[in-house]
């Protein structure tokens, strides 16, 4: 109630006891400002750039085989020759699929001696389960490593989980912001200055999620700017950092068999030693991936931790502990790297010591011979680069490795390189050791000029401290892609330390086929002369046909038009060919686990011709083919003109025509035009409702029959409408 009536209570209540509210009272204007804090609503966070985490869906594989083949000939004038084959075979099927290479090889010296070699290389099974990360290889594998150590090969049976099988995600960490706008507005954001996105939002707070891809040193600049123009700008120095994952995620891969011996020179040699490995990392925090690795065998072990940190702005530093045991040798090695970008600068620097007594599966193969001498190689290196723009391209490096008992070789590196335009490019380097008991240098520089329709000629040099020196120049001819021919001629000076000098000729010349990849090279000196020839390609039987194709590393699509031949198909907008006389192609190169667009070109198609779609994206799986159905179906259709009874005027526009079991099918336009599709071999009945005026129905009968080798609409002419 109002103040001093009966039963009225008064209250007063200190607005500024509240904590948090900010009040401001305008005498003059008699206005009272209460302004909240925003943690007094109940709003929703809104969130700007977060990427979708929705999987992609992945293609299931069919049964499929592929030979890959890679023949390489030689000859030289002393009478020497070899011929060799490298193929790989591989048979994919819905469940996973198995590889298997095998090299042939046979060389005879011009003195007489034989080589040969008939060895298989590996053979494998392989599953994957894209939307689980999960990979099961059976056969032969190369294990995994810490940084630069371990990598063997084994036998046996590797279960991983990893991301790559899933490409459409991002692991890598993505940074955020989070601002807030008591009215509603719109936030844009900028990196390096160049805006990235804009997006209005309402009132409260809201979470920014930065693009990935931020490699190095960089400022995000985030713009608010409310309904009533009050604008506010936040600076975010920021470093990406590469090879990280994001907080939570976790990869890890074991392995278990035995260890494979003479690979290359027998096919199944193995020890009978059996052994294991594991390998295991993680996000702890967006900035920090922390990497463990295991590994051993009967009287070996080997175990380490690997780190990448990103440390503020300042850049990455990476770093590696490992240590082995193997036959009551005790050994370590510890590498650390930093690495930094900022705009055009780039700088690294890094150490790394190893012992002798550091032992990894290979050496465990053979224990006996393992005997350490205690011996340590210490090794720091300084590396530093800089685009400069009208300046060039610098880069400057210099190495110190270190053996105990040995000299330390202290070697600076220099080089410089520049486009001038778009047609020449220039560059010149040097080098040098410094250590004191082989004190050596040498300095090299060159120009490389593109010509017109893909001719480039280029000139280059180089000089020893020791006196040698070399001069070449080249005349090339590039390849234009698939069904083009490409060459190249060139010739060297060389003179040794001693002042002889030696020249050489060369020549090659390739060629890009849709069935394949061939080169050819000529070498002539003084001496003689030798070739080698080769040619690479792949053969494919996949929906019931025999394809000859390039080289099918990865993934293969036959596409269908059901029969329609010579219609062009494209690869990521990219023309890959056209379709054989039984409306199939083949098209190998696909990218696994990652969206495909493939298209036709349907302008050249006839009229009378129906497609289901002229484009589709799909997501093959790892290593295998799929089937791509363009629905090209030809359609029996025709024109006719329908008039009335009398024949003395057609049939009025909007009446409507249905088939023999009373169902609509089509509508007479003006000036009677009729189009009928889905015609029967033989005579159609349909029936005419006349709707204007009085309603009224007649009927006509259309015979329809197919010609051999005829395409296009049919023109049925005129006809009567019966009644």
């Amino acid at each position: 109630g109002h103040a001093g009536e009966p039963g009225s209570v008064q209250c007063v209540y200190a607005l500024k006891a509240l904590e948090g509210l900010d009040v401001r009272y305008d005498a003059p204007r008699q206005v009272l400002e209460l302004t909240a804090p925003l943690a007094w609503l109940n709003l929703r966070t809104t969130e700007i750039g977060r990427l979708a985490t929705a999987d992609e869906t992945v293609v299931r594989p069919g049964y499929a085989a592929v030979l890959n083949y890679d023949t390489n000939v030689s000859r030289s004038s002393d009478g020497g020759h070899t011929q060799a084959m490298l193929a790989e075979g591989r048979i994919t099927t819905p469940y996973g699929y198995l590889d298997h290479t095998q090299l042939w090889s046979q060389a005879r010296s011009g003195t007489g001696v034989a080589t040969d070699h008939d060895v298989r290389l590996d053979t494998s099974w392989r599953t994957v389960w894209p939307d689980q990360a999960l990979a099961l290889t059976l056969g032969d594998l190369v294990t995994s490593q810490i940084g630069s150590v371990g990598g063997s090969r084994l036998g046996g049976i590797r279960l991983e989980h990893t991301y790559t099988l899933q490409p459409w995600r991002s692991t890598a960490p993505l940074l955020s912001y989070l601002g807030q706008t008591t009215l509603p507005g719109t936030v844009d954001l900028y990196l390096n200055g160049v805006k990235q996105y804009s997006q209005q939002v309402p009132a409260g707070n809201y979470q920014l999620t930065l693009p990935p891809g931020i490699n190095g040193s960089g400022v995000a600049q985030v713009v608010t700017t409310d309904v009533l123009g009050r604008t506010v700008v936040v600076d975010m120095p920021l470093y990406g950092g590469t090879g990280l994952l994001a907080r939570g995620l976790t990869e890890w891969s074991v392995e278990s068999g035995y260890l494979r011996k003479d690979y290359g020179l027998r096919s199944d040699s193995y020890d009978s030693n059996p052994v294991w490995s594991a390998n295991w990392r993680r996000g702890l925090t967006d900035a920090w991936t922390l990497q463990l690795h295991g590994e051993g065998m009967r009287d070996y072990w080997q175990g380490g931790a690997s780190t990448a940190v990103v440390l503020g702005r300042l850049g990455q530093l990476n770093a590696t502990h490992v240590q082995s045991r193997l036959a009551g040798h005790a050994g370590r090695t510890d590498s650390m790297q930093f690495t930094t970008q900022r705009q055009g600068l780039s700088f690294s620097a890094g150490w790394s010591r190893s012992e002798d007594a550091f032992a990894t599966l290979a050496n465990a193969l053979t224990p006996e011979s393992f005997a350490p001498e205690g011996l340590r190689t210490r090794t720091a290196s300084v590396s530093m680069g800089w685009s400069g723009g009208r300046w060039g391209n610098w880069s400057l490096a210099f190495l110190r490795s270190h053996k105990d008992g040995d000299v330390a070789d202290r070697i600076a590196t220099l080089n410089w390189n520049r486009n001038l335009g778009r047609r020449v490019s220039l560059f010149v380097g040097g080098n040098r050791n410094f250590a004191s008991t082989r004190e050596q240098w040498g300095v090299f520089a060159g120009i490389s000029v593109s010509l017109d329709h893909n001719y480039s000629v280029s000139v280059n040099g180089s000089r020893n401290s020791d006196g040698s020196s070399t001069v070449q120049t080249e005349l090339r001819k590039s390849t234009e892609g698939v069904g083009s021919v490409g060459w190249s001629v060139g010739g060297q000076r060389s003179q040794a330390a001693d002042g002889a000098v030696h020249y050489n000729g060369v020549g090659s010349a390739q060629a890009s086929t849709p069935y394949g990849d061939g080169w050819a090279n000529l070498y002539a000196d003084s001496n003689g002369q030798n070739w080698n020839a080769t040619w690479r390609g792949g053969l494919v039987w996949a929906q019931g046909g025999l394809f000859s194709s390039r080289s099918v590393t990865d993934i293969f699509a036959v596409v269908s038009t059901n029969g329609v031949s010579g219609v062009p198909v494209y690869v990521q907008n990219n023309l890959a060919g056209k379709t054989d006389d039984r409306g199939l192609l083949l098209v190998p190169g696909l990218l696994s686990l990652q969206k495909n667009a493939l298209a036709i070109d349907t302008l050249n198609l006839p009229a009378d011709m129906h497609i289901a779609h002229n484009r589709l994206e799909a997501v093959p799986s790892e290593k295998s083919g799929m089937a791509v159905t363009f629905g090209l179906e030809k359609v029996r259709a025709a024109t006719v003109v329908l008039r009335n009874a009398a024949g003395t005027a057609p049939l009025p526009a909007g009446s409507t025509v249905s088939d023999a079991a009373g169902q609509p099918v089509a509508v007479v336009g003006y000036d009677g035009l009729l189009y009928l599709e889905g015609l029967a071999e033989g005579p159609n009945r349909y029936t005419v409702t006349v709707t204007q005026g009085a309603a009224t129905s007649c009927h006509v009968t259309l015979e329809y029959h197919e010609k051999p080798g005829e395409s296009g609409l049919r023109n049925l002419g005129e006809m009567r409408c019966e009644p």
